[in-house]
């Protein structure tokens, strides 16, 4: 009896061995991917293109190029209103991937209706010299709108903003900064970046204080005061649309938002997604 409760207690302890070392070992390998991934999550956010799918005369713009005040180059596509005409001026900032060229198309729709509309771009967008960040695409973004200012007379309160996705961060905060805009218009928001980490990843959500650029949309929500419209695929996989649903119960100006059923995260023009920015637009 002795004897077979000691070769019971030495499998029961090498078993509890083995446990422990595979967990210590999956563990480690778990560290190991978040360590790279937050490493390298400057890679993963943002994916520049150089080359341009069109040119913007195939559209009726034209490359302006302006400086931002950390003394970056960058070219942007404008098209200015209507002569003679109260039409605002749209000053699109997009998405993570790509580059403006890839958004022409919906620079074209307002600029047709004679809407103006400037399709900001950032550095390392492009072919624009530097490297994307989140305080690097708010300079960028202040640049644009002091170009407008400067070069073009456009008026603050002429100015709607338009983000998309990562855009949306941009164009919130640079609605923080400029109160007195027509508009504010976010196509697939976040609330922020670790919130977005954590839908798509969720077992990074424990390293989401280790992400440097944030796009606190949410946090920046109560304290907008110009109207707001939040557009939203039901579908979306890359950043759900609970996003934007709770963007926009923080929100206290006017608002309205539009969740489109069965909409994803980058077909939303399908849906209808222009003639709807149209709308609002000329309910203003």
């Amino acid at each position: 009896m002795k004897i077979k409760n000691i070769l019971l207690w030495e499998s029961t302890g090498n078993l509890k061995k083995d446990i422990m070392a595979v967990f210590l070992y999956i563990l480690k390998a778990y560290v190991l991917a978040a360590a790279v991934i937050i490493l390298l999550q400057r890679f993963f956010l943002y994916q520049p293109m150089d080359d341009w799918a069109t040119t913007p005369d195939q559209y009726g713009a034209q490359t302006v190029s302006y400086r931002t005040a950390d003394g970056i180059g960058l070219t942007s596509w404008f098209c200015p209103p209507k002569q003679n005409s109260n039409n605002p001026v749209l000053v699109m900032f997009h998405g993570n991937a790509g580059n403006i060229s890839h958004r022409a198309y919906k620079q074209n729709f307002f600029c047709k209706q004679g809407f103006g509309f400037l399709l900001a771009e950032y550095r390392g967008y492009g072919g624009n010299e530097g490297y994307p960040s989140e305080t690097g695409l708010y300079s960028d973004a202040r640049a644009a709108l002091k170009w407008l200012g400067s070069q073009q007379g456009i008026e603050t309160s002429e100015i709607i903003l338009y983000g998309e996705s990562v855009g949306s961060g941009v164009a919130t905060q640079m609605a923080l900064e400029n109160q007195e805009i027509k508009a504010l218009i976010l196509e697939a928001p976040f609330t922020s970046v670790p919130d977005a980490m954590g839908d798509v990843l969720p077992w990074l959500k424990p390293f989401g204080f280790m992400v440097l650029d944030k796009y606190h949309n949410l946090s920046k929500a109560p304290y907008l005061e110009m109207p707001v419209f939040i557009l939203h695929g039901n579908q979306d996989s890359v950043i759900p649309h609970h996003h934007g649903q709770s963007l926009y119960e923080k929100i206290s100006a006017p608002k309205d938002i539009k969740i489109f059923d069965g909409g994803g995260h980058n077909n939303l023009v399908d849906y209808g997604l222009l003639p709807e920015i149209q709308t609002f637009i000329d309910q203003l």
